[in-house]
C-alpha cells in the first residue's frame, strides 16, 4: 500500500446525508468500495499488574532475621517469605499472658467465695446484701479475665505477623529490606502482587475513554510480537482535580499468566468511529460547499456524503454509509449525464 497521509481536522466524522436524483440509471463505469487495510489507531501503553498489589509492613519495630525469597520470584499461597524479631511484641505477649494469669487467679478466688457464700446463705448465716456484693465482685473478676484473654489474642496475632506468609499466589516485585536490617514500625518490608487476577491501567483522553463501555472487550498487544491478550474494561476513573486531564481505564485480563506480570502492553483504539474505505479518485466529487460525495449507480442515482481522511497512491480513504457491494460511479463530473443543479 502506498503512502498514507491523514488530513487535519478529521477526528470527527461528518454528519451523513443522502439524496436521490430523479435520473434513470446509465451504464456508467463503476467500482466498489474496498474496506481499507489502513485503519488508523491510537496507541496507549500500560504495565500488567496484579489486581491485589500491596506493600507488606509490620506495625511494630523489628529486625529482619531472614529473607526466603528474591525480587521477581513467584510464590504460592502459604509460602514463607520473611522472618522478623520484635522485642516489643515478645514483651507484649509476655505481659498480656501474665495479666491473664493474674485475672484468672483473682476470678477463681471470687468463684470459691461465691460458692461458700451461697452455702451460708442457704443456711441463713449471711445476708442477701453480702451475697449480692460477692456476685458483683465475681462479675467484675470475670470481665477482667475476658479482657485479658483479648489482649493475649491480640499480642499473639501481632507476634505471628513477624512470620511473613504469602496470602495469595503471586510475585515478590520488591524487597525493601534485607536480612539484618532494622524495620521501624509501619515500614514496608516487601511489595507483593497477586497473579490470580491481573489488570492493566491506561491513561487516555476523555473522547477516547468514552468510546468504550464498562464490560467492553479489547485486545492488548506486546510490543515485540503479535501475541494478543483479551481484556475487559472494569473501571473508568475520571481525571483527578489537580492532575492531568486524562481518564484512567482499568482493563482486567481474561486469562492471567504469572510470567506476564510487569510486562508492557499496548491498547489500540480506532482513530475514527467508522471504518475507512478505499475509493477511486474518479468517483469522488465535491459540492459548492466543499462537501465530498459519491454517486451510487442505482435507479435513481443516489448521492452519499462522505468524509475524506487521507490518500494512498491508488485510492482515497473515506468514511461514510458505505459497504463493499455498492456500485460507485467512476466518472468525472464533466462526462456525467446528470443535472448538476440537482447535486447541490
Amino acid at each position: 500500500m502506498g503512502v498514507f497521509s491523514i488530513l487535519s481536522g478529521c477526528s470527527q466524522d461528518h454528519p451523513i446525508t443522502e439524496s436521490k436524483l430523479n435520473v434513470a440509471a446509465v451504464n456508467y463505469p463503476v467500482f466498489y468500495p474496498k474496506l481499507s487495510s489502513i485503519q488508523p489507531t491510537q496507541q496507549y501503553f500500560g504495565r500488567i499488574q496484579g489486581m491485589e498489589s500491596f506493600d507488606k509492613a509490620l506495625f511494630a519495630p523489628a529486625r529482619v532475621v531472614k529473607v526466603y525469597v528474591t525480587e521477581g520470584q513467584q510464590v504460592k499461597l502459604g509460602q514463607h517469605l520473611m522472618t522478623l524479631y520484635s522485642p516489643f511484641l515478645v514483651e507484649q505477649r509476655q505481659a498480656s499472658q501474665m495479666e491473664l494469669a493474674s485475672a484468672r487467679a483473682h476470678w477463681q478466688l471470687q468463684d470459691k467465695e461465691r460458692i461458700r457464700l451461697n452455702t451460708l446463705y442457704a443456711k441463713g448465716l449471711v445476708t442477701q446484701q453480702a451475697l449480692d456484693a460477692n456476685h458483683r465482685d465475681w462479675d467484675v473478676a470475670l470481665q477482667r479475665v475476658v479482657q485479658a484473654e483479648a489482649k493475649v489474642t491480640k499480642a499473639l496475632n501481632e507476634l505471628a505477623e513477624t512470620e511473613v506468609i504469602a496470602e495469595h499466589d503471586g510475585v515478590i516485585t520488591r524487597l525493601y529490606l534485607r536480612a539484618g536490617s532494622f524495620a521501624p514500625a509501619n515500614t514496608p518490608l516487601l511489595r507483593f502482587e497477586s497473579t490470580a487476577v491481573q489488570i492493566v491501567r491506561f491513561q487516555v483522553p476523555e473522547a477516547t475513554a468514552l468510546q468504550l463501555e464498562i464490560g467492553a472487550l479489547a485486545g492488548l498487544k506486546f510490543g515485540e510480537n503479535d501475541e494478543t491478550l483479551t481484556a475487559e474494561l472494569v473501571e473508568r476513573a475520571i481525571p483527578a482535580p489537580l492532575g492531568p486531564a486524562l481518564y484512567t481505564l482499568t482493563m482486567r485480563l481474561q486469562h492471567s499468566i504469572a510470567s506476564h506480570l510487569g510486562r508492557i502492553v499496548s491498547l489500540h483504539l480506532p482513530l475514527y468511529q467508522q471504518p475507512l474505505y478505499e475509493v477511486d479518485y474518479a468517483g469522488l466529487h465535491y459540492t459548492a460547499k466543499g462537501e465530498a460525495y459519491l454517486l451510487i449507480n442505482r435507479q435513481p442515482v443516489e448521492k452519499i456524503i462522505v468524509k475524506v481522511h487521507g490518500f494512498t497512491e491508488r485510492a482515497i480513504l473515506v468514511s461514510g454509509p458505505l459497504h463493499e457491494t455498492m456500485p460507485i460511479i467512476a466518472q468525472i463530473m464533466a462526462k456525467l449525464k446528470l443535472n448538476l443543479s440537482e447535486l447541490n
